[in-house]
């Protein structure tokens, strides 16, 4: 498996991307890998005084943790049993024989860590591991991940990270100096924790790992307690996020955030996910990041929010639909200074006949959307938008309320190509399948783009393409 890491620049409006493609040790398939020795736990008949191998299982985690295991070992756990404890590993695998951690029997195991954690590496104790079909389980201590992998080389597929009573689902930080990369997260789930489902950073000082931290195929909901604070996923500097799924959480469901550190020259990518139930779908909050082929519909805020910290980012081929209570892209408080950033080939709709709302665009309180127009590009975004002739399509609290002809009449033509449509977009199934129809008013209004040619289901687009995460060929 590889990760390709984006170095992305805005150069006349126009996105330009360097890739450095590294692959990802711990992705060897599981059928190639030469096994050592297999131990089986079974917290009622094991004990720890045996073998561990099969038919003399051990009892506890604990006794997992204290083996003295060796690249290409095997762990397994009995699936459908809640086993009590905390998976430690302090012994490594190496780049041809991972040391793999599962279960056996029927279903997954469950490991209860409420009395710590569930799963726990610092300092990068352990690498080269594989880490599948296991629910990682609570944790009782303040703060505490279910699971925090601060380490390299990991493969996690088909895990669970759920209810963390104070803390995130899976962690793996890089801030503290831990070298955390080339780690995949593979159709894994998070639910139910206090904090955000996922957290992901490769560090702000490491910024000589051009691989970073892949989710693939990953679901993240109903986690979160704080209305500004908790995520389904949340990234920072070189991370990945493919295929994923937010939703139901307390508020945004995708967050790139790189805290106010702009010098580290990878940004995270978010493509071909789907947002809806959360506050806000996509957060943007990050130096370089790019949003693309992604979808977002009825998530409770807005569809996109960005913020002071998005600077030199592409939000590109995105289909927002219908934010309940506010804008499709809200500029928050304070936003006025970003710049560079390109908002190109997206779908803005808000249909008042299913929701509440503001505008396509709209900027909060000290937010001057004067100035944003001037230092970011908008171009070839189609709009929809149902109000009275009084409000704007775009406005702000600074006085700022223009019609769409009033937008692309200011002075650097913002949208100079974009497109109001006048009459209902016409998706396959209206907000129920919102593949563009064939036949439609949403077809061929969009921009080629070097690097962005396929949709949301991996289809080669259309020249001219269609705007949104979904071409008219893939409908």
């Amino acid at each position: 498996m590889t990760i390709h890491s984006h170095d992305t620049q805005i150069a006349s409006g126009i996105a330009t991307t360097t890739t450095t493609t590294t692959t990802i040790t711990t992705g060897v398939d599981v059928n190639t890998q030469m096994i050592n020795e297999q131990f089986f736990v079974d917290p009622v008949s094991g004990d720890d005084s045996y073998s561990g191998h099969e038919g003399s299982p051990w009892k506890t985690i604990a006794k997992v943790n204290a083996a003295a295991l060796v690249p290409g070992d095997q762990v397994f756990l009995p699936g459908g049993v809640t086993t009590i404890g905390k998976l430690a590993p302090v012994t490594s695998g190496d780049v041809n024989r991972y040391i793999l951690y599962g279960s056996y029997g029927v279903g997954r195991a469950t490991i209860d860590g409420s009395a710590d954690n569930a799963f726990d590496i610092i300092n990068q104790v352990a690498t080269n591991l594989r880490v599948e079909n296991i629910i990682y389980s609570g944790t009782g201590t303040a703060a505490r991940p279910t699971a925090r992998a601060y380490t390299h080389d990991i493969y996690f597929y088909n895990c669970d990270f759920n209810d963390s009573s104070d803390g995130i689902g899976l962690a793996m930080d890089g801030a503290s100096g831990t070298f955390v990369h080339s780690n995949t997260v593979d159709s894994c789930h998070a639910s139910g924790n206090h904090q955000s489902g996922f957290f992901a950073s490769t560090g702000e000082n490491n910024d000589s790992m051009p691989s970073g931290i892949l989710f693939v195929n990953c679901t993240s909901h109903d986690n979160g307690v704080h209305p500004s604070g908790d995520h389904g996923f949340y990234v920072k500097f070189n991370c990945i996020i493919r295929d994923s799924i937010a939703y139901n959480n307390m508020y945004s469901g995708f967050k790139a955030n790189c805290e106010t550190f702009h010098t580290n020259p990878y940004g995270p990518i978010i493509d071909r996910c789907y947002a809806y139930g959360n506050d806000t779908g996509y957060y943007a909050a990050h130096e370089k990041a790019t949003f693309r082929n992604n979808l977002a519909w009825g998530n409770d805020y807005a569809s996109m929010t960005v913020d002071p910290d998005c600077h030199n980012s592409n939000v590109l081929f995105n289909t927002l639909v219908n934010a309940v209570g506010d804008s499709g892209l809200q500029f928050t408080t304070g936003t006025s200074g970003v710049h560079g950033n390109a908002f190109k080939n997206n779908l803005f709709i808000q249909d008042k006949a299913v929701n509440n709302y503001r505008q396509p665009i709209a900027g909060a309180g000290t937010c001057n959307l004067d100035t944003i127009q001037a230092n970011n590009t908008f171009d070839y975004n189609v709009y929809y938008y149902t109000t009275s002739a009084a409000v704007g399509i775009i406005s702000d609290q600074q006085g700022h309320n223009w019609t769409f002809a009033q937008w692309k009449a200011l002075s650097n033509s913002p949208d100079a190509h974009g497109t109001q449509l006048l009459a209902l977009p016409d998706f396959v199934t209206r907000y129920t399948d919102l593949h563009p129809a064939d036949a439609g008013n949403l077809k061929l209004l969009g921009l080629c783009m070097l690097g962005y040619q396929q949709d949301k289901d991996e289809i080669y687009r259309a020249e001219p393409p269609t705007p949104g995460c979904y071409d008219s060929n893939g409908s």
